[in-house]
């Protein structure tokens, strides 16, 4: 009896976080290390690298919601707007670009624009899944190697049914 709870007890801790689900396009700021004023953010504004939170809410309000799809292997997001037609997608194979940790999914982002430098977002559920945390870093090269700077702090919730 011992070591059937001892296995059940590692079997739940060593379940990785999933995130497939309907999320809200419009989520909540929770911290920023910019001076960025209080309101809403555009969870596509996030995935295309644009931190302008006002110029971002304007670019993508016809984005209704992001589905997530997570496999032991593969990471999707999908933007729809309300008539469910796709917006934006992008898709990651797990390797140094995206890490399933146990509690949390990290995905790396680079943009042409800014050469060796790149995001880290790393995201988790909370609430019993209900929201999304969505924290994003950006990562500098520098001679002594990566610096992390925060960028802030986003909560999506969950869109119920989905």
């Amino acid at each position: 009896m011992k070591t059937l709870l001892i296995s059940c007890l590692l079997a739940a801790t060593l379940h990785a976080e999933n995130l497939s689900g309907t999320y809200e396009n419009t989520g909540s700021l929770v911290s920023s290390a910019t001076a960025q004023p209080a309101g809403t953010i555009s969870f596509q504004g996030l995935l295309d690298l644009n931190f302008d939170y006002a110029l971002t809410r304007a670019l993508h309000a016809t984005t209704n919601r992001v589905v997530i799809t997570q496999t032991a292997t593969h990471l999707r997001f999908e933007c729809r707007d309300i008539d469910d037609k796709m917006t934006w997608s992008g898709s990651w194979e797990k390797g140094p670009g995206f890490t399933l940790e146990e509690d949390r999914v990290e995905l790396v982002f680079r943009a042409p624009r800014l050469k060796d430098d790149g995001f880290v977002f790393t995201l988790r559920t909370v609430h019993d899944r209900d929201l999304l945390l969505v924290d994003v870093q950006r990562v500098n090269a520098t001679s002594f190697g990566p610096a992390a700077q925060p960028i802030g702090s986003f909560l999506f919730g969950r869109i119920a049914g989905e």
